[in-house]
């Protein structure tokens, strides 16, 4: 998967930090509110607290039309909308003083320069780190109160997983209300 990020660099949201991008809802929604939305979704999917370093993926795959999800469709069509339009948040500080973001063009890097799993060492010994979060654009319901977006963890040449995660908020709060896999390595 290829993203971007990585520290006061972050050259995917170079000119645009002060600000998001998106399609839908999303375009119109707070920089927080999406930082909230994904430190939200990974507390809810990490009990165990496996890593803080995020690349924000512009190469998720979309959500099938044909896919069963039990999400509002309000929802799942602004995540359609982002991730075909303009999949990106462009929330730089934000997300930096939540998370951990990785330059996306070093892992590709790291990962095109040698075997897998020598990769996946250097990875490790690198960021001291046994993985990484990758985060698709956010989807949200017109009043701002439910979002949906896409997390994956990658750990190894054949460990990882992601979810469809539905998050709803109460007060200044995001919740995880539903996360369902939709792929696994």
């Amino acid at each position: 998967m290829r993203g971007r990020g990585l520290g006061a660099a972050l050259a995917l949201v170079a000119g645009l930090a002060g600000g998001c991008g998106g399609s839908g809802a999303e375009a119109a929604a707070p920089c927080d509110d999406v930082v909230d939305v994904y430190v939200a979704a990974i507390a809810g999917l990490d009990a165990a607290g496996r890593s803080r370093f995020v690349v924000v993926d512009t190469n998720i795959a979309p959500i099938s039309a044909h896919e069963p999800v039990e999400v509002p469709v309000e929802l799942l069509n602004d995540l359609r909308a982002a991730q075909a339009t303009h999949p990106l948040p462009r929330c730089a500080q934000a997300l930096e003083r939540a998370l951990d973001p990785l330059d996306g063009r070093a892992l590709d890097a790291m990962f095109a320069a040698s075997s897998a799993e020598e990769a996946w060492g250097h990875f490790e010994a690198t960021y001291e780190a046994s993985g990484y979060w990758t985060l698709s654009a956010v989807g949200f319901d017109r009043r701002r109160s439910e979002a949906l977006c896409l997390v994956g963890y990658l750990c190894g040449p054949r460990c990882g997983e992601g979810h469809l995660v539905h998050l709803r908020r109460t007060g200044h709060t995001w919740t995880v209300v539903s996360a369902r896999r939709v792929w696994t390595s």
